[in-house]
């Protein structure tokens, strides 16, 4: 009887602890960092400098195997060599190979860091902006809208967060403006 009573009473605990705590307001936002990120004033910038590594990347890359192939359809059209010049001219061209390859090793990293340095730099603005609002509104919990199957329209900060970002670039962008201005 002492165990069933004791037994009822931790249950009412629990069921008046568990109760009051899911009546206690929870702040949750949304946000599209998707959009935010493709729609952030320095990404076409940063999209644009990238496509224009790549391509001075390529073009070179193209010049050093067009080189490698003039090199061995002289090679291949001169019979007249000895063999001990063909050995030298293969090794020549077995030599700009590695170097080629190199060379694409060493810029594939560059072109990475450089993605990620310039991502990088969008990112940490756009979870400031979030971290600002979520501080300035009581948020306890923002969420990425694209993985949220059903929430209220009420919580979407996407906006919000566009606004701060487009502040900040304003912001910063008008110095430069002014000192253009002086000259």
């Amino acid at each position: 009887m002492l165990r069933s009573c004791l037994l009822v009473a931790i249950s009412a605990m629990f069921l008046t602890c568990f109760t009051g705590y899911a009546r206690a307001e929870f702040n949750i936002g949304l946000v599209d960092t998707k959009s935010v990120f493709e729609n952030h004033p320095k990404a076409q910038q940063a999209k644009e400098n990238m496509e224009q590594d790549i391509t001075k990347f390529q073009n070179i890359f193209q010049a050093k195997q067009e080189e490698i192939k003039g090199l061995k359809e002289k090679l291949d059209a001169n019979a007249l060599l000895s063999d001990e010049e063909k050995e030298k001219q293969k090794k020549i061209i077995n030599d700009k190979i590695v170097e080629l390859m190199k060379y694409k090793k060493d810029m594939s990293g560059e072109l990475e860091a450089k993605e990620q340095e310039l991502t990088k730099e969008i990112v940490d603005d756009i979870y400031g902006a979030i971290s600002e609002i979520a501080k300035g509104k009581n948020l306890q919990l923002v969420m990425e809208k694209g993985s949220t199957l059903y929430a209220a329209k009420g919580l979407d900060l996407t906006e919000d967060v566009m606004k701060i970002i487009e502040g900040r670039n304003k912001v910063s962008v008008k110095p430069d403006v002014e000192r253009q201005d002086k000259k």
